[in-house]
C-alpha cells in the first residue's frame, strides 16, 4: 500500500509539469495577444520547474520514502531546465569572446544566466543531500526493521533447536530478502556504509549452518572454563587462560601457538604491554605472574616472574598494562583496592581505594593519564593517575547493580559501561554524564569493548550471544553460541572479534564489511539452497527473490 502511494504522487508529478506548461501557454497567450517568445516563454519555464520541483521536494520531506524515484525525478527536472536555459542563450555564448562587452543587454542576460545556472548547481546539491538524509533517516531511525533482522537470527535458532526445516528455511527466505534492502540502499552514491550489517551477519550464518559449514571459527582449548581473553597490541596473538590454571597462546586463526603451566591458580585475567614482548597474568589467590614472549611467539618465564598483591580471599579480578608506561601495570580485585606495580622491580608504586565492593574492571585512557575503575558496588570512578588524593566520583550507573566492564573509547572521550542488568550506557569523561544508554536483552553483559576507531561497540552477554552496535545504541550486528561468554576482545584493527567461553573454546568472527561481489556471493549460495530445497518454501518465493538467468 505504501509502495502504491509513492507511485501514484510520482504519476502525478509527472502529468502535472506538462499540464502546467501547456495552461501557463494558454494564459499568456490570452493576456498578450501574440505567441510568447524571450522573456514569456523564460517565464512559463520558470513557474512550470518552481511547481514541480516543489512538489517533488514535498513528497520527499517524508522521512518515510520507500523508493526516492521523487527526489530523482527533481533532478531531472533541474537538469531539463538548465538545458533548457543553455539553448535559449547560445547566441550569446557562442558570441561572447567578440561582442560580450558591446552591449549592456547581453551583459545583463549574461549575469542573469550565469546566477541561475549557479542557483541551480547548489539546489542539485541540496537535493542530494536530501535524497541521501531520506534513506539514513529511514534505516537508522527503524527500530522495527533493526528488531526484525534481530528476531530472524533466533527465529532460525528456534528452528534448529526444535529440527524445524519450515522455520529453518523460513529464516533463509526472510534473510534474503533483509540482505537484498541493504544492498539496495547501498547503492546510493551518498551512502558510503551500511545502516546495519546485521542481516549481513544473519545470512553468513544461516548460510553457512545450512551448508554445514562452519558459522564461527571455533577452538576447544580446555575442558574447564575459560575466563579471561585478550588480543595483542599488533592483533597477530592471542592469549587466554581459565580454570585449569593454564595459559594459552593462538595465533589470529585460533591455531594454538604455546601452552605454560601458571601456579596451580585459577588465571582470571591476563594483558599484553604495548610492545607486546610482555603478558602478565593474574590469578584468583592475588598472584601476578609476568611471561616474556620472544620472537618466535614462545612464552617465556621472565626474570621477576610472580608476587602476591594481597588482594584479597578472592585475588585479582582484572589487570591492565599502561598504555604508554610499558613497565607499569594496574591489579584490581577482591579488597576493593586498586594498586600500580613496576613489573621490573615488583615494587608497588601506588595503592588507593574508591571502592567498598570487589573492582571487576578496569581501564587505562590511551595517554595513560586516566585509570577508570568499576565494581560490584554499581559506581564507576575516573581518577588521574598524577593526582591520587583527587578523585572524580560519578555516582551509580544502575541502581543495586553489578558493573562487570568498562572500557575507554581509544580518543578518550567515551567510556563503556556495561553491568548485571544487560543495559551498556556510553559516559562524557568530561562531564560524568550518561549520552546514550539502552538495553541489550544479553542478560549480564560480562565486557565491553570500543573497535580501534571508536566507531562501534562490542558486547558479550551471559546468554551466549554477542552484539556489535553503533554508538546511537543500533544493532549492527549479532551472533549467538551455546555457551555464556565470559570475556571478550577487539582486535586492533577491528577486523575479528574473539570471546572466551564457558564451555572451554574459544570463538572467532570476521567483521570486515563486505564488497559488492562478496555480498552477491553471498546472496546467490543463500539462493542455491532454496533452489535445492524447492518443497521448503513456496515456488513463487523462490522466483521472485532468487530469478534464474535467462538462458
Amino acid at each position: 500500500m505504501r509502495l502504491q502511494i509513492e507511485q501514484l504522487r510520482l504519476v502525478t508529478i509527472v502529468l502535472v509539469a506538462p499540464l502546467l506548461n501547456v495552461l501557463l501557454n494558454i494564459l499568456i497567450n490570452k493576456i498578450s495577444e501574440q505567441h510568447p517568445l524571450g522573456i514569456r516563454k523564460e517565464l512559463i519555464w520558470w513557474l512550470t520547474i518552481l511547481i514541480s520541483v516543489t512538489l517533488a521536494f514535498l513528497s520527499l520531506s517524508d522521512a518515510e520514502v520507500y523508493d526516492y524515484k521523487l527526489g530523482y525525478f527533481a533532478l531531472a527536472l533541474i537538469v531539463i531546465f538548465v538545458f533548457h536555459c543553455l539553448y535559449i542563450w547560445r547566441k550569446y555564448l557562442l558570441s561572447i569572446s567578440s561582442k560580450i562587452l558591446a552591449s549592456s543587454r547581453r551583459k545583463k542576460i549574461l549575469f542573469q544566466g550565469t546566477l541561475l545556472i549557479s542557483l541551480l548547481v547548489i539546489l542539485t546539491i541540496w537535493v542530494f543531500r536530501e535524497i541521501d538524509t531520506t534513506k539514513k533517516i529511514r534505516l537508522e531511525k527503524n527500530e522495527a526493521s533493526n528488531l526484525r533482522y534481530e528476531k530472524n537470527l533466533d527465529y532460525f535458532a528456534e528452528g534448529v533447536k526444535i529440527k524445524n526445516d519450515e522455520i529453518k528455511y523460513h529464516a533463509l527466505k526472510e534473510g534474503i530478502k533483509d540482505l537484498q534492502e541493504i544492498r539496495n540502499v547501498r547503492k546510493s552514491w551518498f551512502v558510503n556504509e551500511y545502516p546495519t550489517t546485521t542481516p549481513i551477519y544473519n545470512l553468513q550464518q544461516i548460510t553457512n549452518y545450512l551448508e554445514k559449514s562452519q558459522a564461527v571459527q571455533e577452538q576447544d582449548i580446555s575442558e574447564h572454563p575459560l575466563w579471561t581473553l585478550e588480543f595483542s597490541p599488533d592483533g597477530e596473538l592471542i592469549a587466554t587462560g581459565g580454570w585449569d590454571t593454564k595459559i594459552y597462546l593462538l595465533d589470529k586463526s585460533l591455531k594454538p601457538i604455546d601452552t605454560q603451566q601458571g601456579l596451580e591458580e585459577v588465571i582470571t585475567s591476563v594483558s599484553f604491554n604495548s610492545q607486546r614482548d610482555t603478558l602478565a597474568v593474574g590469578t584468583r589467590r592475588s598472584t601476578l605472574q609476568t611471561f616474556h614472549v620472544n620472537q618466535r611467539n614462545k612464552l617465556q618465564l621472565s626474570n621477576v616472574n610472580s608476587w602476591n598483591t594481597d588482594t584479597g580471599q578472592g585475588g585479582i579480578l582484572t589487570l591492565s598494562f599502561n598504555p604508554v608506561k610499558n613497565d607499569i601495570i594496574a591489579t584490581a580485585g577482591w579488597d576493593g583496592k586498586v594498586r600500580l606495580w613496576n613489573i621490573r622491580s615488583k615494587r608497588r608504586i601506588d595503592e588507593f581505594r574508591n571502592h567498598q565492593d570487589p573492582v571487576r574492571s578496569i581501564s587505562f585512557s590511551s595517554d595513560g593519564k586516566i585509570l577508570a575503575t568499576a565494581g560490584e558496588d554499581g559506581k564507576v570512578f575516573l581518577p588521574e593517575l598524577d593526582k591520587f588524593k583527587t578523585f572524580s566520583k560519578y555516582g551509580n550507573t544502575s541502581t543495586q547493580n553489578w558493573i562487570w566492564s568498562i572500557n575507554f573509547q581509544p580518543n578518550g572521550k567515551l567510556l563503556g559501561v556495561a553491568g548485571e542488568d544487560g543495559k551498556v550506557g556510553i559516559w562524557n569523561t568530561s562531564s560524568g554524564e550518561f549520552i546514550k544508554k539502552w538495553d541489550t536483552k544479553q542478560g549480564r553483559v560480562t565486557n565491553v569493548r570500543f573497535s580501534s576507531d571508536g566507531e562501534q561497540i562490542a558486547t558479550a552477554g551471559w546468554n551466549g550471544t554477542v552484539k556489535l552496535w553503533n554508538l546511537s545504541g543500533k544493532l549492527m550486528g549479532k551472533w549467538n553460541i551455546p555457551s555464556p561468554i565470559t570475556s571478550l576482545s577487539f582486535s586492533p584493527k577491528s577486523k575479528q572479534i574473539a570471546a572466551a567461553r564457558l564451555d572451554g573454546k574459544v570463538s572467532l568472527w570476521n567483521i570486515k564489511q563486505l564488497d559488492d561481489k562478496e555480498l552477491n556471493e553471498l546472496i546467490n549460495r543463500s539462493c542455491k539452497i532454496l533452489n535445492e530445497n524447492p518443497n521448503r518454501v513456496q515456488e513463487e518465493d523462490i522466483e521472485k527473490l532468487c530469478p534464474k538467468p535467462n538462458n
